[in-house]
């Protein structure tokens, strides 16, 4: 009971440079444990037992939770849920379930120190016992994955970020963690930077030996809040929560009006314009682009034309994922031609030159025509499939049914080259491209897609035929998008788009062989129409002289490699003519790249005289197209 009377509750109101600033002290003899959960409750583990501090407006409770046994040497204690508490002890990541502790991982760090991220993450930080660097870990507590984020030459002070973005205070500066890519400077102070938290607008409050200090979202405006030296700071529902030197948690308020203090003409100042964060990225400051954009974004929701400049800042500051999500925001609705230029930028500075090239158009906004190419040689990074080592056909397919477009596109552009003849891989590639206007190359994949599928598998009939009536859509779509005639009939020369062939063979039969060749073309995909000559003579017991043949033909495909046929025939020879039907049956096999086909038919000739019989034979000839057979 003695110990737990340590803690003594006092409210009390002082006044630091504004007499407008409140700052009510809440809690006396806090120890460096405290924490503050997702919910924006405060932890303390003091004498082996869990205690959680409520506040309720000007209501304060002190609530012993759990008595817990074996806790020595606690850091930092996180609850995450009322089955599962998170906490640092013995530099060891432990949880507390059905009042059992385990280890989650040992740590090869000293000095530790952590921050909730979000509620499947944690941040984890220290002084490396291999080297003298300071790392910053992240670690998932449903996978039980520690993944290393970044390394310092200095201490780390304090982190604050959801686990995906994320800045860091290392001495005197704040850092943005870009992913993969290391940090990017953000704001620099005189004095080191001991701790600090952001608020629901994006300003950021810091402390320093000197005070505490506001720190607008622009990162052009500093005011300093009070002269009190503070350990931690947190920012929950609108209040600004500190632990002082002195070990006191105390409350800073108003922090909801803030703005109204300290900054009465920061509306009136309107540095959130399109213009400031155009003229913020030329002159290199691209963090604050980035604020500058997303509270523009943030104050009009309805507006998908900034973003796809925000898509744009974020991809410069090698925040890509970011810049992708806005480019699925803006291409909701109909896109220009420099909503392209931007898209190709995003992929450009990504390292994906192949795709930047597809989306490219000749429409570079003037604001940034003088900057664009230098700005991709200073920023590009090189190609790499962000936030995940590897995804399978299923996993991208998924984000394009969320309507996220153009990671998928990317996605798909890596997973073509490692299996450039898997059908349905071209196939997905091709969707996504529609999607976002780009038909031409659309069809482009289609046309592999088409070429990678299996030609002896009988189950993917329907299938191939769907997609090459599609392939004929996409390729009449980009004919119409050309057409500077508007009574030319597109329908009409889509359908009517014939192909020539050639064929050499001969019928033979017991007592008749005749050589022939046929010149023709194909109205359809099913129909071919052909001039046909030869030479044609008998043998046996009667021989008759050489005859030269002239004729018409038509064949039509009734399912798959089956044709039936019907002609007519002159045969000249010996000074008399005869007239013949020739009817015909058979397959006719083509080869994979559908340039050629191996051709085998019964065929019959009914003569139209006297005296001369009918003649049934085989024949065996090849068929060579000019271009590839459709």
């Amino acid at each position: 009971m003695r110990k737990i009377l340590l803690f003594v509750f006092v409210i009390i109101s002082q006044h630091y440079l504004y007499s407008q600033i409140k700052v009510q002290k809440i809690l006396d003899s806090v120890p460096n444990n405290i924490s503050m959960d997702i919910l924006g409750q405060f932890w303390i583990i003091k004498d082996n037992s869990l205690y959680n501090v409520n506040i309720i407006n000007d209501s304060i409770s002190l609530n012993k939770f759990k008595k817990i046994k074996g806790l020595k040497t606690v850091k930092n204690v996180l609850r995450v849920n009322s089955k599962e508490i998170i906490f640092l002890d013995n530099e060891a990541l432990k949880i507390l379930k059905k009042d059992k502790i385990n280890i989650l991982t040992s740590l090869q760090l000293q000095n530790v120190d952590m921050a909730l991220a979000s509620d499947t993450s944690i941040y984890i930080w220290g002084k490396s016992k291999k080297t003298n660097s300071y790392d910053l870990l992240l670690y998932n507590f449903i996978n039980n994955k520690l993944t290393k984020l970044s390394t310092f030459k200095y201490k780390i002070n304090a982190v604050l970020g959801d686990g995906e973005q994320t800045m860091i205070s290392v001495n005197n500066k704040i850092y943005w963690l870009s992913e993969k890519f290391g940090c990017l400077l953000m704001y620099e102070n005189e004095n080191d930077i001991i701790s600090f938290t952001n608020s629901n607008m994006g300003d950021i409050f810091f402390a320093t030996q000197t005070g505490l200090y506001y720190l607008t979202n622009n990162l052009t405006q500093l005011y300093k809040v009070a002269t009190m030296r503070l350990s931690k700071l947190w920012y929950f529902d609108n209040q600004l929560y500190a632990l002082s030197e002195n070990k006191s948690l105390v409350r800073i308020a108003p922090v909801n009006n803030f703005r109204d203090i300290l900054l009465p003409d920061i509306h009136e100042q309107n540095i959130y314009t399109i213009d400031n964060a155009q003229k913020l990225i030329r002159k290199g400051k691209i963090i604050e682009a980035i604020y500058v954009y997303s509270q523009i974004v943030k104050k009009d929701t309805t507006n998908v034309e900034v973003r796809e400049e925000y898509a744009y800042a974020l991809a410069l500051g090698g925040m890509f994922d970011g810049a992708l999500l806005n480019l699925d925001k803006r291409w909701k609705t109909k896109p220009t031609p420099q909503s392209y230029f931007y898209a190709s930028q995003v992929f450009a500075l990504m390292g994906y030159d192949t795709l930047a090239n597809k989306i490219q158009q000749d429409s570079v906004p003037s604001w940034i025509a003088d900057k664009y190419s230098n700005f991709v040689s200073k920023y590009k990074r090189e190609p790499h499939l962000y936030g995940q080592d590897s995804i399978s056909f299923s996993e991208i397919n998924a984000l394009s049914e969320k309507g996220m477009n153009f990671k998928a596109l990317v996605c798909f552009d890596r997973l073509v080259k490692e299996y450039p003849n898997v059908y349905i891989i071209h196939a997905g590639y091709s969707i996504v491209l529609e999607k976002i206007g780009l038909k031409k190359f659309a069809a482009e994949e289609l046309n592999k897609c088409i070429k990678s599928m299996p030609q002896n598998d009988t189950t993917l009939n329907s299938t191939k035929k769907s997609f090459e009536q599609h392939y004929a859509k996409l390729t009449g779509d980009t004919i119409k998008s050309v057409n500077t005639n508007p009574n030319v009939n597109m329908e009409k020369i889509k359908k009517y788009n014939p192909q020539m062939m050639l064929y050499a063979g001969g019928i033979f039969s017991t007592y008749y062989v005749s050589f022939n060749s046929r010149f023709g073309v194909f109205v359809s995909n099913k129909f071919s129409a052909s001039a046909n000559f030869g030479l044609s003579g008998s043998f046996g017991e009667v021989e008759n002289p050489v005859s030269f043949n002239l004729g018409l033909s038509g064949y039509y495909r009734i399912k798959n490699v089956f044709f039936i046929g019907f002609g007519f025939s002159e045969m000249i020879g010996g000074g008399t003519s005869t007239f013949s039907i020739n009817p015909s049956v058979g397959v006719s096999l083509m080869n994979k790249n559908k340039t050629s086909s191996w051709d085998i038919f019964m065929d019959l000739s009914i003569p139209f005289a006297e005296g001369y019989s009918t003649i049934f034979g085989i024949s065996i000839g090849k068929s060579f197209y000019l271009g590839r057979r459709r």
